[in-house]
Order: C-alpha cells, then structure tokens, then sequence
C-alpha cells in the first residue's frame, strides 16, 4: 500500500509554539507509519534524537520543520 507521509513533518500556525506542537505531531505520525512501531515508543525515541529548525517567523503564519 502506498502511504501519503510528506518527508519532512512541518507545522503551521499562528503560533510558533503550535507550529512546533505540529512539526512535533507530524514527525511521530510519520516514523510511525513508515517503521510501524507505537506512538509512545517514537516519542521517547524523538525525545533523543529530533532537532527543530524555524523557517518563517516574519510572515503571517509561522512555519517550522523537524529534522
């Protein structure tokens, strides 16, 4: 079956800390799917090893992406 999971998990919102919360949320979802291991085992994997860069502050909606 053929999975529609965008490489890089982003986040956008009003907010910066949202935009994260989202990037955050997108990037467990994402390694979830492709290694098909629990949610909570992800996080505490990311927990370790995941990295934030902030693309857009300046413009009307944030953006952050999660390396």
């Amino acid at each position: 079956s053929s999975l529609s999971i965008p490489s890089i998990p982003m986040g956008f919102s009003s907010t910066l800390d949202d935009a994260l919360s989202q990037s955050v949320e997108h990037a467990i979802n994402m390694i979830a799917a492709m290694f098909e291991m629990p949610r909570q085992q992800v996080y505490l994997l990311l927990s370790a090893a995941i990295d934030f860069n902030v693309t857009q502050v300046v413009d009307i909606t944030p953006k952050a992406f999660t390396v």
